[in-house]
């Protein structure tokens, strides 16, 4: 980075205008009012060291809390888990992501239901054909191609 001349003039005259009234209070009020000054900023600066500090204990205080929270929580279904398994009952995800609780039987009939809705989706699947003559696609199940009467 570099400076140009009207730059530093600027600088050097604000610095030698700081210097003069900083000789201009001192020799009128001595070092009196350099002393309040010093210590007016060293008492912001405990103050704001003490702000940062009580900050950063709230923030680990809320990130301590999220933890616990997140610990209960898997604690809690862990119990509910074992609670179910003493039932008699068993867990089950479904292809959606929905955790389900139901007897053996039930299980087995939503794991059923799952693949079943998954080969309807398959079943409803059109495969298209190329013609061997023109190169267009067509439905499978049609004879020939509705675009040039060629059979396959």
């Amino acid at each position: 980075m570099s400076l140009d001349e009207n730059t530093c003039t600027c600088v050097c005259c604000f610095i030698v205008l700081v210097i003069a009234g900083f000789y201009l209070v001192w020799s009128n009020y001595g070092s009196i009012p350099f002393v309040i000054g010093g210590v007016l900023i060293a008492g912001i600066g405990v103050l704001l060291l003490r702000n940062s500090r009580s900050v950063k204990q709230t923030q680990q205080q809320k990130e301590s809390s999220k933890t616990i929270e997140v610990i209960n929580r898997r604690i809690s279904e862990e119990k509910y888990e074992r609670e179910q398994r003493a039932k008699g009952l068993e867990k089950y995800v479904n292809k959606s992501g929905n955790t389900l609780w139901g007897t053996p039987e039930q299980v087995a009939e939503w794991a059923r239901m799952d693949k079943a809705s998954v080969e309807v989706v398959i079943k409803k699947e059109i495969v298209k054909i190329r013609c061997q003559y023109c190169g267009k696609l067509y439905n499978e199940p049609l004879d020939s191609c509705p675009n040039c009467g060629g059979s396959g």
